[in-house]
């Protein structure tokens, strides 16, 4: 049955067995990092906006609700990466049915949860912006953006979840299209509501809402294509396959939520030290930081089909060389990325905010803090290339301690240590500990996980439910 099934594979699933491994690495690595730069950049671009003409109170005020969207995200990216794993792993071995049960367990569980995120966010965004650290002063910013922002998250959902499925049927093109089509409108919105009509963080979040609603309408059909050997309405809705999916995409979704502390533990660390200029100057650093990691990110999960699929097919020679391709491109980016922030610091920080007299000190806050934090680039290309890995093969236990230690472990030891050795300036030190430390610790878990007696009995285990 499996042989039958194995014979008819597509066009898209024999490259994934057979093609150049450079080749898929351009065809599915880079579109797919071009494609979550593109959501990443969505954030950014109201920052950049509500900076340059709303000053830097609305740039802080939308930083501080960021980590609500980030919440969000991460739930819809633990059931879009769990999802495309399972259909990666179960297409490699021929069962194209139990990927659309995935599939469609997912898109409805999605909503589900989308819609009752929206519901509390609306009815408690009061209190929810007070307990992210929002003051007298930025609170009123913060609550219009979630107010704008918080109706979409539907919309998101069906977005983020066909950008993950286009990926895991070979089309990555097509997902980075649709995604950087709502980006050019979020980019002529955010003109149009915050620098024309002035409409401040309200209109930031009305801007970034209303471009994840016009992505969605473009990815929603690919996800019933009737031609597609996986599709919503071919499949049927499984709690069992929706556990499987939580787990096989927690890693991801523990990097999402990290970052949302991350951002919501140095917005705190800022106030208290340095207070509202201290958050603005940390939100720029954030988001430059957040686009390089974006990078990583991209480019490690456009390659998870490709080695999910491969390990699926029992080919595992074939998925360490990808990852050591992936650990190669990463190290470079990163590189070229710490050079970047650390002599070019200046440069970026000042495309958030423009260069008037009150706000130089908080530009020489930033560009204090992107030559500490620069060093980060070096080691964090490593530790995703690494989880990206491990969540490819179904290990989403090793990939979740991963996460964990680079986005919340070694963040909360740092900001606790350097701090009161370094005041304010040991804020930002927190950031590349977290990274060096978190880098030592998964190769010598690599080193572990990589045996040859391991690595057999992953595979039979995770082909045992196939």
């Amino acid at each position: 049955m499996k042989r039958e099934a194995r014979q008819q594979i597509s066009n898209e699933e024999q490259e994934f067995l057979s093609g150049k491994i450079s080749s898929l690495f351009l065809k599915y690595g880079v579109p797919s990092a071009i494609g979550i730069l593109f959501i990443g950049i969505q954030t950014v671009i109201d920052g950049i906006f509500a900076g340059n003409f709303a000053g830097p109170d609305a740039l802080a005020a939308v930083n501080i609700a960021i980590p609500v969207y980030t919440f969000m995200a991460s739930l819809i990216v633990v059931v879009g990466i769990g999802c495309q794993t399972v259909i990666g792993i179960s297409s490699g071995a021929g069962n194209h049915k139990k990927g659309s049960d995935a599939l469609r367990s997912a898109f409805l569980f999605l909503l589900g949860l989308s819609t009752l995120m929206t519901i509390l966010v609306l009815c408690f965004r009061h209190d929810i912006v007070i307990f992210l650290g929002a003051d007298d002063q930025l609170y009123s910013h913060s609550v219009a953006y979630l107010t704008a922002l918080a109706p979409f998250f539907p919309l998101l959902s069906v977005l983020f979840l066909g950008d993950y499925f286009l990926k895991s049927q070979g089309k990555p093109y097509l997902g980075m299209t649709i995604l950087g089509t709502s980006v050019v409108i979020n980019i002529i919105l955010d003109y149009l509501f915050i620098a024309h009509l002035q409409m401040g963080a309200l209109g930031a979040g009305l801007a970034t809402g209303i471009s994840f609603n016009i992505g969605a309408l473009f990815a929603f059909p690919h996800l019933f294509k009737r031609k597609s050997q996986v599709a919503v309405q071919k499949g049927k809705y499984s709690w069992k396959l929706i556990q499987n999916m939580l787990y096989n995409g927690s890693s991801e979704g523990v990097s999402e939520l990290s970052a949302a502390f991350t951002m919501f533990m140095f917005n705190r660390a800022m106030m208290l030290y340095i207070g509202a200029a201290g958050v603005a100057a940390f939100t720029s650093i954030n988001y430059l930081i957040y686009m390089g990691i974006t990078l990583f990110v991209g480019m490690s999960d456009g390659l998870i089909p490709v080695m999910s699929y491969n390990y699926g097919a029992a080919n595992m020679k074939r998925v360490l060389k990808i990852l050591r391709t992936n650990i190669v491109v990463n190290g470079t980016i990163g590189l070229l990325l710490c050079i970047l922030a650390f002599f070019g610091g200046k440069t970026l920080v000042t495309l958030f905010f423009n260069q008037s007299a009150e706000n130089m000190s908080t530009i020489n806050l930033a560009v204090n803090g992107s030559k500490i934090c620069a060093f980060a680039f070096l080691f964090n290309g490593f530790n995703i290339a690494m989880s990206s890995f491990f969540t490819s093969m179904g290990d989403a236990r090793t990939s979740v301690v991963i996460s964990l230690l680079r986005g919340l472990i070694f963040i909360s030891i740092g900001l606790f240590i350097f701090p009161r050795l370094f005041d304010a300036d040991g804020v930002w030190f927190a950031i590349p500990f977290a990274e060096l430390c978190t880098l030592i610790i998964a190769l010598i878990i690599l080193r572990y996980k990589l045996s040859p007696k391991r690595i057999i009995r992953n595979l039979v285990r995770s082909r045992v439910g196939i």
